[in-house]
Parts: structure tokens; sequence; C-alpha cells
């Protein structure tokens, strides 16, 4: 059973142990929070108990086998394509027969669901735009040096290449030497006491943003139980390991998990990992021909220019149009950019011609190009002007020249068609 969210999968997880208690049915829950221990017991019983249920987020979409699965329970609609083939192509690893079940809270929901089966049937997947980000590799560098540091090696830059399997990190590595962030002590990488202590806090080995909640440890194993428990509304009960646990905090300010909880007591909340990613621009496309829209005709109505190009699409449409028109404002929503469309020569050919005076003049400045970057807890760490660079690198001028390459013009209308 996939959820979207932590604290979806665990509120998902806690109710239907409340209700099938007592039948063959026992009841897992997976997602990244917990231990490394519980996720392989949930794991290893998936695949040798002959009746199970499994809540799980995005952790069980890929790369794990937990064997031969019944059915595939959608509790709401993923965003993307791929996370929706992905969960679905979970219950089909033994044959060729994908029993799936969606929940819908809303019309939209329903929606979305047949968008996505729609985009699956044609092949329509997500873009995918990777790019080279200097602040994960910083986080990279500073886990293999912490690492090394506290077994006492020295890690030397041959060291250091060997173990990354790369040399590419280096100019990061140079970077982090003259932040201060690394210490190069006799030709072994160091880093700095700061860095050190968030290494031996276990705040070094993840990229998402913001500080990681509270570890709670299970007092009955002394082993982790849950890496991101949120200190902002402590207490609570956790679903764990089959069971309802009241989670507590030491006089110290230390967290664990106790004895066991009422099944009334409220839940716990778990720390989240961050915004939602933009709906992506198949997505968007699945939806318009829902509608009975062409999502390669755009649709221009009074100051609203129906692209169907997804939020980071029309973002960059609508800065290419604030910057050719000099302080005229645009704005972007999923669907749509909306601005005084009157006062530029609009067309495709016109947007195309924008982008490539664009990036013909170096790209846009990072400050603008900051919203297009992937939310990433190091880039604050790096220099200004490597931060400057990957927000510029974040730009995704290539997959945007595709999309434009499948519209086929704009269509006048006199109304708008529904959102």
């Amino acid at each position: 059973v996939f959820a979207n969210s932590r604290n979806g999968a665990h509120a998902l997880a806690a109710h239907l142990h409340r209700e099938l208690r007592g039948t063959r049915w026992p009841v897992y829950l997976h997602f990244g929070a917990l231990g490394a221990t519980e996720r392989e017991r949930v794991e290893q019983a998936m695949r040798t108990g002959r009746y199970g249920l499994c809540v799980a987020t995005t952790t069980l979409e890929i790369g794990i086998d937990i064997g031969d699965l019944d059915a595939i329970v959608l509790s709401e609609p993923p965003r993307s394509v791929s996370g929706f083939l992905q969960r679905i192509g979970r219950g089909n690893r033994r044959s060729n027969i994908c029993r799936v079940v969606a929940f819908r809270r809303s019309e939209d929901d329903e929606r979305l669901l047949r968008a996505l089966t729609d985009c699956g049937r044609r092949g329509d997947i997500d873009d995918v735009y990777e790019y080279d980000r200097p602040s994960v590799r910083f986080q990279q560098v500073l886990s293999l040096c912490w690492r090394a540091t506290r077994q006492d090696r020295r890690l030397t830059v041959d060291a250091l290449h060997k173990e990354a399997g790369t040399d590419d990190h280096m100019p990061v590595v140079h970077d982090m030497i003259a932040t201060g962030c690394l210490q190069d002590v006799r030709g072994a990488f160091v880093p700095c006491n700061r860095l050190m202590d968030e290494g031996d806090a276990g705040r070094i080995h993840t990229v998402i943003t913001g500080r990681p909640g509270n570890a709670a440890v299970d007092i009955r194993t002394g082993l982790t139980a849950l890496r991101d428990t949120d200190e902002t509304n402590p207490g609570g009960a956790v679903f764990y390991a089959d069971s309802m646990r009241r989670l507590a905090t030491g006089t110290e300010g230390d967290t664990y998990l106790g004895a066991e909880a009422e099944l009334s007591e409220p839940l716990a909340r778990i720390k989240a990992t961050g915004a939602a990613l933009p709906m992506s621009r198949s997505v968007i496309w699945g939806l318009a021909r829902q509608q009975g829209f062409d999502p390669t005709r755009w649709r221009l109505a009074g100051t609203r220019l129906v692209t169907w190009g997804g939020e980071t699409f029309n973002r960059l449409v609508a800065v290419l149009l604030t910057r050719a028109t000099h302080g005229s404002r645009f704005l972007a929503t999923p669907d749509a950019v909306t601005g005084p469309m009157n006062v530029i020569d609009l067309s495709v050919d016109a947007i195309r011609e924008l982008a490539c005076e664009t990036e013909q003049a170096g790209g846009l400045p990072a400050k603008v190009a900051a919203p297009f970057a992937g939310s990433s807890r190091f880039i604050g760490e790096l220099s200004p002007s490597l931060a400057a660079e990957e927000r510029r690198r974040a730009v995704p001028w290539n997959l945007f020249h595709q999309w434009l390459d499948l519209v086929t013009g704009i269509d006048i209308s006199r109304a708008m068609p529904p959102r």
C-alpha cells in the first residue's frame, strides 16, 4: 500500500493495525525514517510470510524485491508517471498480471489517476533533467572524510579518488578547503571541527534540506528505531515492529520508544522530507487530454496563456517574457502563464528565440535561476561562486527546447479552458 508521505503512511499503517488485529494479516510499515534493522525485518517478513500487508512510501518503489505480491494499493495518486509505473509494477514481479486498487478523495484525484494511466499506456514518461550539483558532491566528500577521520585513516587525494570512484570531486574539494570546511593536514583531508560535530551527530549523511529530527532508540533492543522524529511535537504513539509504542523524551533530551501505547493514543509526528516535487509536464498533458484538449496546442485567452507545460517549463516561459518586456510581470502555474500578453509578439518561435539568446548570453543570473535548483542542504556551504554555478546549471534548457519542438502553435480563444 503506497502513500505519498511519511506521516500519511504512518497513520494508515497504525489504522490498519488497529482494524486487522487478531486476523491472519500482519501489518508492516516501511519508510526512510525507520532504522535499517526494522526496514530489513519488514522486507524479510514480506518475502517469507504467506500473508502480509505493507504500507510504504517511495522506499519500496524500486530496488528492493519483497516477494510475490497479490495486489498493489494506491492510497493516493502519485504526482509523476515514473512513480505511478514503479508502484504498480511491484505487483507483477512473478507474472504478467498487475492488480491495482486506487483510492480517490476527490474528482481531482480521479482525473489525476486517469491521466497517469493514460500516460503509462502511451509511454509518455516524465521529463528527467540531471545536472552536476556541487552541493551533492560536497556531502559525498564530507561523509568520506568524516568516516576516514573517525577511523583514524589518512584520506589522501589518491585515497579519496579510490573511495569516491572518481576524481570529479576535486573542484569541490578545493572549494571546501578555500571556505574552511575542509583542512589539508599533511596531505590528508579532515573536516573542520563544526562539520566533524555534525557528522558525529549523524547529520551529514543526507542532502535533504532542513535539520534532521531527533533519533529515537528502542529501549528493548538499544537499536535506532526512528531517525527523524519531529522535535517540535514531542510525545505520541508510534507504530513500530507490529505494535504501538509510546514515544518519550528523557531528562537529557534524548528520545526513545518506551512502553506499549494505547491504540487510541494520538500518533507522534515524523519529520517531513520537504515540499512535494512539482507535477511533471507529462502528467499535465495527461490531465489536458482528460479534459478534451490537445496539449500540443497552446491557448491564449486574454492575459492567460495555457501551455500545459508543467510548473518548471512555465516558470521558464514566465522568466523569459518578464526579461524581454523589461519589467512586465508574468506568473506561472502548472498549466498556464499569466501576464500582459499584448506587450510582446507572442509565438512559440519568439519564445524559442528568447531562450537561445539568453543561453548565448551566459544563461540566467544565479538569483533568477535559483527557483529551478533542487533543494540541497549543503548549497549554503559552497563558496558564492560555486553556489551560483549550481543554480545556473539547474535551468533545463535542453528539455525546454524539446518541449517547444512538440508544440504546434497557439490558438486564440475568447473563453478560458477549465482549470
